[in-house]
């Protein structure tokens, strides 16, 4: 139809159908008799992808044949070069044909409504009012609307997109498309909304495409991209917390696919094996460590873990393997390999974890070593203390004998005691041992020199030189050498490389003692013509328990204390101990440096001799070993002491009251009440504040010793007992009670002490 003869916009005429088919969200043309080709819609165009001079040949036919007709065409079409798959209807327009017009409109598939928008108060929401609408649009939108009717009188849900929308319209005059998604109602909608008439005109036409399904379909998409997404993300996560872990191992992990091709090393790996490559799988170097009688044996490659598992057998080894970087380094590993498989069952590679055991296997083969050392140990302690035992056993019956004569019986006494005298070294040697494994050994560091500490040791050891009948050479400097140390301890020290020299030199030998000094130190050497040292005893000297091997004749060879003992004691002192030895018969050099005291110190003064004792005291001896309280007492008495003995606490507080002792010496270890409940009660009697109280017992431990200083003794006695010491702390005592006192005080701080030599 002419453009000319088209009316103005009054809601009804072609121009009006113009507009809204050209500004729909659903893919149209319309065609004017005299306007040449079809004008599409945008989203026809973007639809086709096709410009309109090529969609246009392909509709021409079926919109002559409706124009022709006057009837409206349906058309199903697949998808070809012009026009994409789908339903194609073709309506007919003339102008001025209400009746054609309403036709169409009812007949699209499009929602159309035609409304009014009403005046509102300042603040309130704008209402309208329906006008026109097809049936389309009363099935998109859902609501059942009646001409003349206001939308708040259909729904008490004002959306709030469409007022807003319609006054930007109304406004501008500009066609608004856009699509909107329901908050009240699942639906969403592809809407276009263009103003009726000139400026001023409060009419609206609005066209609706339900694409719901498309909403919900694109809300699923976008929710499978964001699950897909966060899946990602924690896939992701998980992979750099399983490289982490995998890195962070202390085990050696390696993958391979079925290739075999490397594809993972963690970082242990590589620090131990350098950079693992696949060419390089077939040269490594290993061997069976299991123990088994294949041990030591080299593997096939076929043996190998990693292959194994490529062939679905999981195994766990133990193999030394031979680095593939300097071809020298090497350890012991536990290897364990497993198949990976892939989700339709097959072998898709295999990982290889190793757990470097060396240390564990080297710690097992030292321990056994240790087990060994310790069961020989324990036979060697048996042997020398059955060594002494017999003789005391053997000269005890004979003593027993009642026509033995006096010149026998003295020698039995003096073997007794000479055999005694060895058994408490063994038990020092081995508490000082233990003192010092759990560093419980203090020095008392005073300035000395040198020379009178040799001849101390060589005094404590002339009976063992004399016995073998060694010659014995010093060699020492002439001017006298200063240091600081502990004198029992440096003595200790210097006896034991002595001993230790005259066990294993041969009788009749030659040991030599040789110290000098310089500005850093001092050192001593104790050299032999004995046996000598092979280079296994020489790793070992001073290793606990370690010594030389001693054939069947060999009586002298101790329990391997004496080296360990020194050397600990000389680490103490801050020094160094050495072995040497050319080997077997060449004798042997024992060397230790000290060093040196600074200029400013003097040597400790000699002791003073002790005054002679005086007329002696009463003694109260406790102990439930009844034979040892005799033989205490008996000795005690031929000292001059006047001694009473009982066997428990409450026979010793009956005792006490009647006898009024001046020292008392009690077992710690007594039944019942013990022997720090004792002296406690002892010390609670008037005329018991003043008596010297020593304690005795087996046990050295420094705890031990604490509770029994703060229980009120005076001194711990570790059994056996010193009788020497013993005497000499009462001698002491003694005089102090008879020497004459400036004036009466309070009682004495009895000190925390120990007055057994080699006692913590």
């Amino acid at each position: 139809m002419p453009e000319s003869n088209r009316p103005e916009h009054d809601g009804t005429g072609l121009e009006t159908i113009r507009r809204l088919f050209l500004d729909s969200p659903t893919p149209m043309a319309l065609w004017l008799a005299d306007a040449g080709p079809a004008q599409f819609n945008q989203p026809w165009l973007h639809r086709a992808g096709l410009e309109p001079a090529a969609l246009w040949p392909a509709i021409q036919p079926q919109t002559q044949q409706a124009l022709l007709s006057g009837q409206a065409q349906l058309a199903e079409a697949g998808p070809t070069n012009a026009v994409a798959d789908g339903r194609y209807s073709f309506h007919p327009l003339h102008e001025g044909d209400a009746k054609h017009l309403a036709a169409l409109v009812q007949s699209m598939n499009l929602g159309y409504c035609l409304v009014e928008v009403l005046e509102a108060n300042p603040g309130d929401m704008p209402d309208h009012r329906y006008l026109d609408f097809n049936r389309a649009f009363t099935e998109h939108s859902g609501m059942a609307v009646t001409p003349g009717a206001r939308n708040s009188e259909i729904s008490s849900h004002r959306e709030p997109f469409w007022p807003q929308a319609f006054q930007d319209v109304l406004a501008t005059g500009c066609a608004l498309t856009s699509t909107v998604v329901m908050t009240h109602v699942d639906r969403a909608f592809k809407t276009c909304i263009m103003r009726v008439g000139g400026a001023g005109s409060r009419t609206l036409a609005v066209l609706l495409e339900n694409v719901t399904a498309q909403h919900h379909a694109t809300q699923l998409l976008v929710r499978s991209e964001q699950t897909a997404r966060a899946a990602q993300a924690r896939a992701d996560t998980e992979q750099s917390r399983l490289a982490a872990v995998v890195d962070a191992a202390p085990a050696a992990v390696v993958v391979v696919d079925r290739g075999p091709h490397v594809i993972l090393a963690n970082a242990c790996a590589k620090r131990l094996w350098g950079d693992i490559r696949t060419e390089h799988l077939g040269t490594w170097t290993v061997y069976w460590a299991d123990g088994s009688p294949r041990h030591g044996q080299r593997l096939a490659t076929s043996q190998w873990p990693l292959h194994r598992a490529l062939m679905v057998e999981s195994s766990t080894e133990d193999l030394r393997i031979i680095s593939p970087r300097d071809r020298q380094e090497q350890g012991v590993f536990l290897c364990s390999a497993v198949p990976i498989w892939s989700a339709d069952g097959r072998i898709e590679g295999a990982v290889v974890v190793s757990v470097d055991i060396t240390d564990r296997i080297e710690a097992e083969q030292a321990l056994k070593r240790s087990l060994g050392d310790r069961d020989l140990f324990l036979a060697m302690l048996a042997h020398e203390l059955r060594n002494p035992l017999a003789p005391i056993l053997t000269a005890a019956d004979l003593m027993s004998q009642r026509e033995l004569p006096q010149a026998s019986a003295a020698q039995c006494s003096q073997l007794i005691a000479r055999q005694a005298r060895h058994i408490p070294g063994l038990i020092d040697d081995l508490l000082d041992s233990a003192r010092l494994h759990h560093g419980l050994i203090t020095l008392d560091r005073r300035a000395l020199t040198l020379g009178p500490l040799i001849e101390e040791a060589l005094e404590q050891c002339s009976e063992a030189l004399q016995r073998f009948g060694h010659q014995v050479i010093l060699t020492a400097q002439q001017d006298p050498i200063p240091l600081k140390a502990d004198r029992k301890r440096l003595v200790q020290i210097l006896a034991n490389l002595i001993n230790n020299a005259a066990k294993y030199t041969p009788a009749g030998g030659r040991i030599e003692i040789r110290s000098t000094s310089g500005p850093e130190g001092i050192e001593v050497s104790v050299i032999d013509n004995g046996i000598g040292m092979s280079q296994e005893t020489l790793c070992k000297a001073f290793d606990l328990f370690g010594q030389a091997e001693r054939s069947p004749d060999r009586q002298e060879g101790g329990l391997g204390l004496g080296l360990p003992l020194a050397k600990k004691l000389v680490d103490l002192h801050g020094g160094q101990i050495t072995a040497r030895s050319a080997g077997h018969g060449q004798g042997s050099c024992l060397t230790v440096w000290l060093p040196a005291a600074p200029v400013d110190q003097a040597p400790a003064a000699p002791e003073q001799q002790a005054p002679a004792r005086g007329p002696g005291l009463r003694v109260l001896l406790v102990d439930d070993n009844k034979d040892a309280a005799a033989t205490q007492a008996l000795y005690l008495q031929a000292c001059g002491h006047l001694c009473a003995t009982a066997h428990d606490a409450e026979a010793a507080l009956a005792l006490a009251a009647r006898f009024q002792p001046q020292a008392c010496v009690l077992d710690i270890g007594l039944p019942g009440m013990d022997g720090r409940q004792l002296a406690q009660r002892l010390r609670s009697r008037p005329e018991g504040a003043q008596d010297l109280m020593l304690a005795l017992s087996g046990y050295a431990h420094a705890d031990d010793q604490h509770s029994a200083l703060q229980a009120g003794f005076d001194h711990y006695l570790v059994k056996p007992v010193d009788i020497d010491q013993l005497t000499t702390l009462l001698d002491r005592f003694e005089r102090a009670q008879t020497a004459p006192s400036p004036a009466p005080g309070p009682r004495r701080n009895r000190a925390a002490r120990t007055d057994r030599p080699n006692a913590a």
